[in-house]
C-alpha cells in the first residue's frame, strides 16, 4: 500500500484494547541527540531493546516527535469530546517492547530510503480494558467506540491536511 501511494505522510493501524495512541519507536525508548544510535546502525546490535537502561535509545528528530505528539493529542482531544474517554498518548515501547510493528515499518521507511516520503504513525488501541469483553465490546458498547473512533479519526485527518499544507 504505501509504495502503491506514495505520498501518504500519516498512518493509523486499529487495534483494540486499550483506550491509547502509540507513536514510534516501539522497540526502545526514544531520543533525539544521536543520529547514528539508531536501528540501522549495527554497532548497537545486541543493545536494543532494554527498556530503562542508560545504553541506547532510538534516533527520533524532536520534529518528528514533536509531530507526532501534536497530532496523537488532537485525535485523543477529539475522542474525549465525544464521551469523556481519555485515551493516553505515548511511545509505543512504553505499552510493551515489539519489533516489526506496522507503524515501526511505516515511520522507518524514510531512513532507509530518502527518496520515499517521511510518514508520522500510530497503532490506536480502542475500547475499555475494564469492559466484561474488552477485544470484542457487546455491540451497544461497540457503538460507542466507533463514534468516539470516528470522532479522533476526522480531526486527526483535519490535522494531517493542516501539516501537508504548511509543509508544502
Amino acid at each position: 500500500m504505501l509504495d502503491q501511494f506514495p505520498r501518504i505522510r500519516f498512518f493509523i493501524d486499529l487495534h483494540s484494547y486499550g483506550e491509547t495512541l502509540l507513536h514510534s519507536w516501539g522497540g526502545d525508548e526514544n531520543q533525539s541527540h544521536d543520529p547514528r544510535m539508531c536501528f540501522q546502525n549495527k554497532e548497537y546490535d545486541g543493545k536494543r531493546g532494554l527498556i530503562h537502561d542508560d545504553g541506547y535509545r532510538e534516533y527520533m528528530p524532536a520534529a518528528d516527535q514533536k509531530l507526532a505528539l501534536h497530532l496523537g493529542n488532537k485525535l485523543a482531544g477529539a475522542i474525549r469530546q465525544v464521551r469523556g474517554r481519555k485515551y493516553q498518548v505515548k511511545q509505543s515501547v512504553g505499552l510493551y517492547p515489539t519489533v516489526g510493528s506496522t507503524d515501526d515499518y511505516a515511520y522507518s521507511r524514510h531512513f532507509l530510503d530518502p527518496s520515499k516520503g517521511k510518514i508520522i504513525s500510530y497503532t490506536m488501541e480502542w475500547g475499555r480494558t475494564h469492559a466484561s469483553t474488552p477485544f470484542h465490546p457487546p455491540y451497544p458498547e461497540m457503538r460507542k467506540v466507533m463514534r468516539e473512533v470516528t470522532a479522533g479519526l476526522l480531526e486527526f485527518c483535519l490535522q494531517a491536511i493542516r501539516k501537508s499544507k504548511s509543509t508544502s
